[in-house]
Parts: structure tokens; sequence; C-alpha cells
């Protein structure tokens, strides 16, 4: 996966699902968040070799964000995702379904910072006061 993203800038590319791809790790996320400046929509389910250098790296370099599927991540934790409201400030929809390191306190925080993002917390229940859709 590294080569792929090392290989050239995919910067037309707007979405992108990597959903249970055990190739994704945190060094492929600092290839993808370099190249890919311009993803708008980004599905990392159950890609379980992340953790929060990768999803540190995901925030730092992929600002236009307004979706962003962080499902089965069980190794991130609330220090790498308290900094959304700074970083993605596009960010409509998140999920931390069975993320067992982000806790209900941040899912509140976010929502509180962020009046227009829908998160949704462990249990898959969506939470706040965006009306955001996703199909």
């Amino acid at each position: 996966m590294t080569r792929f993203f090392a290989s050239h800038p995919l910067e037309g590319l707007c979405a992108l699902d990597l959903t249970d791809c055990h190739q994704m790790t945190d060094e492929v996320c600092v290839w993808m968040a370099t190249n890919c400046p311009n993803i708008l929509r980004l599905n990392l389910s159950w890609c379980w070799s992340i953790t929060d250098e990768g999803v540190d790296a995901v925030l730092a370099g992929l600002h236009a964000l307004t979706k962003l599927d962080l499902c089965g991540l069980k190794q991130v934790t609330d220090a790498a995702v308290q900094s959304i409201p700074w970083r993605l400030q596009f960010l409509r929809w998140i999920s931390f379904t069975q993320c067992n390191g982000v806790s209900d306190t941040l899912v509140h925080s976010l929502i509180e910072t962020m009046p227009g993002l829908t998160v949704l917390d462990y249990y898959d229940t969506p939470h706040g006061h965006g009306t955001c859709q996703w199909l």
C-alpha cells in the first residue's frame, strides 16, 4: 500500500473506502495524507493496524474531510482525535463505532464544539445537532 500512495500524487481523489484493508498501517496513512490532500470522504473501518499515529497523520493532512469512518479501530484513543475541531473544520460525520479507546466524554465534547457534526458512538448511536445523512 505504501508504494501505491508514494508512487504518485492522487490529488483528484475525493473518496476512498479502505474497509477491512489489513495492509493499511500508520505509515500508509502518512503517505496517503501527504499525496491525497483533497479526500473528502474516507472509510478506514476495521483497518486494525491503524493506531493514534495513523489517525493523527490523517487529521494533519486531510483538512477537507467531511466524512470519516473509524469503525473498529480499537487502538485509537481520545489523544488522537481530540484535535478534530481545529484540524477538520469541514467534518460533518464521523464514526467511532466499536472504538474502545474513544470516550463518551470526547464524543460529547466534539458535539458541543462542532454544532453541525453527527457522531456515531461506540454503539453506533448517532449524536449531535447535525442533520447530515450519508447513504
